[in-house]
């Protein structure tokens, strides 16, 4: 589903509307890695350690809520007003501010759904993972049947599709739990001991990719961004295995009544069959790209084939670092992964640095790929 999304939106806009909403979108997706403070995998571990109940998440989610919401906007304004504009070179300042307004729908749609996840309703779950790139496919398509669509269009109909998803969410989650409850007094204090760390790995994880596009955008261009993101797009399938087995195994090893070994061991048993997998798939994904994207996407995309095959080699290592930092999270040590990846961002940002004025667009395949292989190598 998600591929038909990528394809459609790729078919709509080019190689240089699609490095403009992958770079316009840079920033809300920020604010929803960094000012989420970890919430989400926090409340997950509690409502399986039995500390919490629904309600009582759902209470606590209800006060966090408008603080983050409006410090988001805040610093989302600031950080428009005072950057310059040679960071976001080919961006419109109009477009950035409306891709900083889906900032509020995000961050509920993904504590909605990491609720669902938290009390293993996992029919619901996946149900809205599919329901919102549907719709978002949907309105498309309807638009395109009216004129050409714009990158601005595409982020209206993004926003609304995250606040359908929310919606629903809540809907079902308020299902479950009619009334909301007062998290106990500590509650707020011991959530964020938890989820900092994990939130500090999954701001560096979003870092070392977003902050490549970013370098791409600064150092060649908006539709070298474009082509970048498209690489990307193609190299993300890797990490759907280890997302459904994180979705699965999350709340297990979170769970203190799984013995310790048993953790580990599932652990192993996933990573050995992601691995595996992983690798056959990219390899496969690199034989097929030459003949697939061209058709796929257009002849204006051929110039993202040098950096497909390394940036799936990096989508194979990240997937061997996901699944070790979940592992060591729901153990309740989220600090080792965090370390892990500051040495994996710190090799990538320099690596790129310093490969992409003299290779292009190739250079930053490559430079991504030894920063996570490198990260990898210390996971396990």
């Amino acid at each position: 589903r998600q591929r038909v999304v990528v394809l459609t939106v790729a078919r709509l806009l080019g190689p240089e509307g699609q490095g403009r909403i992958a770079t316009a979108v840079l920033l809300p997706q920020f604010l929803l890695v960094s000012l989420n403070l970890g919430v989400g995998p926090a409340l997950i571990f509690f409502l399986n350690q039995g500390t919490i109940g629904l309600g009582a998440a759902l209470g606590a989610c209800r006060r966090l809520y408008p603080v983050l919401m409006l410090a988001g906007l805040a610093g989302g304004m600031t950080v428009l007003s005072l950057a310059r504009m040679w960071r976001f070179p080919g961006i419109p300042p109009l477009l950035l501010l409306e891709a900083l307004m889906l900032w509020p729908v995000m961050l509920g749609r993904l504590w909605g759904v990491q609720l669902l996840q938290g009390v293993r309703a996992f029919s619901w779950y996946n149900l809205l993972l599919v329901l919102q790139p549907l719709s978002l496919l949907g309105a498309l398509l309807l638009l395109r049947m009216f004129g050409p669509v714009a990158v601005e269009d595409v982020l209206l109909v993004m926003g609304l599709t995250q606040a359908l998803s929310w919606f629903l969410a809540n809907r079902v989650l308020k299902n479950n739990a009619p009334e909301l409850e007062a998290p106990p007094n500590d509650f707020l204090r011991q959530a964020l001991a938890y989820g900092l760390p994990s939130l500090g790995t999954n701001l560096v994880e979003f870092l070392n990719l977003r902050g490549t596009l970013l370098l791409v955008n600064a150092y060649l261009g908006v539709e070298a961004a474009g082509l970048f993101k498209l690489a990307t797009q193609i190299g993300e399938p890797l990490m759907l295995p280890t997302a459904s087995a994180v979705t699965v195994l999350l709340p297990r090893l979170c769970d203190d009544s799984v013995p310790p070994a048993r953790r580990r061991s599932l652990t192993i048993l996933w990573l050995g069959r992601l691995v595996i997998a992983g690798s056959l798939l990219a390899a496969l994904a690199s034989v097929l790209a030459p003949s697939v994207v061209p058709l796929l996407f257009g002849k204006a995309f051929r110039g993202s084939l040098p950096v497909v095959t390394p940036l799936l080699m990096a989508y194979v290592a990240m997937a061997v670092m996901k699944l070790v930092a979940e592992w060591l999270a729901g153990s309740g040590r989220p600090q080792r992964p965090l370390a892990i990846s500051l040495v994996a961002l710190t090799l990538n940002i320099t690596l790129n640095s310093w490969a992409i004025p003299r290779f292009g667009l190739w250079g930053s395949g490559l430079a991504t790929a030894v920063a996570f292989t490198i990260g990898a190598l210390m996971s396990v």
